[in-house]
């Protein structure tokens, strides 16, 4: 996803930023390559430094002008604005840092993304069953210590090669799902995933060498794989306490020898991606920032009017008030409408990249050497996921309705595969039944010229 206006900035603050930190820390040692990442982390920093001041000077600003103001005349005014005020802010920042403390989930972390768990599959419609209740899911296939239930093209996808302390470990666990000859590397990691290329094959991260999960999808930025990644905000970042503790360490200013600190700083991260782990922090942080801006406006506005309205009163006007009335209706211009799409999107079990591409769906892996009827679903419609309204939105904010708008991760799933709807399962299904029939006749055309001969 590209960053529109961020890059360009961004570009320029990296050219400049090392020769800087040079001038303004003459007695700090960095490495070329310590010194350019440091660079990013500072560059990427200040659009979320500049939203942290504003809402610094926002709290300040109400709490202290605003309310304190009204204090003297109206206390009881004042008062409510703060009882209310306060639950919205804390719940408002709360959220922020958890979207932006919470790592998403990369598939390429994730060790336990080497499993041959099959995707399930629930009995709910998307077109008839929004409301419908939380429904048990369906196992497609079997999980006995049988390989009959393994696809017949594992072997035609070999997984990158292994370590060989890897390949003992998967061994030890997957070793009586193999029969007499066959290929361990064709065996593990095999979730049964419905998203593939056009071609029908295993979508496959060139950079990241390795296949991708359902929903997974490869973040520049991030340089990872994300877990049923939403959409990378720039708006975002964490960095992490050890580069900056790094950072003052390695300083001469401090005196004291440090031979175990590493050469170059860890790669903080920087500029959060919205993924598996923290898509309901990050929800919860454009709702309360909605309601945060509206009431901010709203009970900034009459206070402001009435000391306008007095004559001369613009020369007597803290305008810090001016200020929040045009900040919160700024943001909240902003906020309220992708707070709306979103909530669209939570509902549908939907993800921005998931609205705007076209995606190809196949129940099983296709051969490398399959011709162009290859039995994918392409259609920027079906949305095999839709679980229905209560289930989709419990999937991201959890099974507990008590714990619905407090910004904890209780997510459902592991963000490794996910469960179909039984509409999508029937459709995908019976394309692959169509195809696998094709098969069968071709072949037996195919016998059958052979006989003649």
């Amino acid at each position: 996803m590209r960053n529109f206006g961020l890059s360009h900035y961004s570009s320029g603050m990296r050219s400049l930023l090392p020769t800087a930190m040079v001038r303004i820390f003459p007695r700090v040692t960095c490495s070329p390559a310590a010194s350019k990442r440091l660079a990013e982390t500072i560059s990427n920093a200040a659009p979320v430094v500049a939203l942290s001041l504003i809402i610094v000077w926002s709290y300040a600003a109400y709490v202290f002008s605003l309310s304190g103001t009204i204090m003297t005349s109206r206390p009881l005014q004042a008062s409510l604005y703060l009882i209310f005020y306060h639950p919205i802010f804390i719940m408002f920042v709360w959220s922020y840092y958890k979207a932006v403390s919470t790592d998403p989930g990369s598939s390429s972390e994730s060790t336990s993304s080497i499993h041959t768990n099959p995707t399930a599959i629930t009995g709910s419609h998307p077109s008839t069953d929004h409301n419908s209740e939380a429904l048990q899911p369906l196992t497609i296939g079997s999980t006995s210590a049988d390989s009959s239930h393994l696809p017949d093209t594992a072997l035609l996808y070999p997984d990158p090669p292994l370590s060989a302390s890897t390949f003992n470990l998967l061994y030890s666990t997957y070793g009586p799902l193999l029969n007499d000859g066959m290929d361990m590397e064709g065996v593990i990691g095999r979730p049964q995933r419905v998203m593939v290329k056009r071609n029908g094959e295993l979508r496959f991260c060139q950079k990241c060498q390795a296949y991708k999960l359902d929903r997974a999808h490869h973040c520049g930025t991030c340089k990872k794989c994300i877990l049923k990644m939403d959409h990378h905000c720039p708006w975002y970042i964490c960095l992490s306490i050890e580069c900056l503790c790094w950072f003052s360490l390695k300083s001469r200013l401090t005196g004291f020898p440090l031979p175990s600190l590493r050469a170059d700083p860890p790669p903080p991260r920087i500029n959060n991606c919205v993924g598996h782990h923290n898509q309901k922090a990050f929800y919860l942080f454009i709702v309360y920032g909605s309601i945060y801006c509206v009431f901010v406006a709203v009970t900034v506005v009459p206070p402001l009017l009435e000391v306008i309205n007095v004559p001369m009163g613009v020369l007597q006007l803290d305008f810090n008030w001016a200020f929040l009335v045009m900040i919160s209706g700024m943001f909240g211009l902003f906020l309220v409408p992708f707070t709306i799409f979103h909530t669209r999107q939570l509902l549908s079990n939907r993800t921005t990249i998931e609205t705007y591409e076209r995606a190809h769906y196949r129940m099983s892996e296709r051969p490398r050497s399959a011709g162009p009827d290859n039995g994918v679903t392409t259609s920027k419609h079906l949305n095999v996921w839709d679980l229905g309204t209560k289930r989709n939105f419990m999937e991201v904010m959890g099974p507990e309705p008590k714990l619905w708008f407090i910004p904890i991760n209780n997510s459902e799933g592991d963000g490794l595969t996910f469960p179909l709807n039984a509409y999508a399962y029937d459709v995908l299904d019976d394309e692959e039944d169509e195809e696998r029939q094709m098969v069968v006749n071709i072949r037996a055309e195919d016998s059958g010229d052979d006989s003649d001969d």
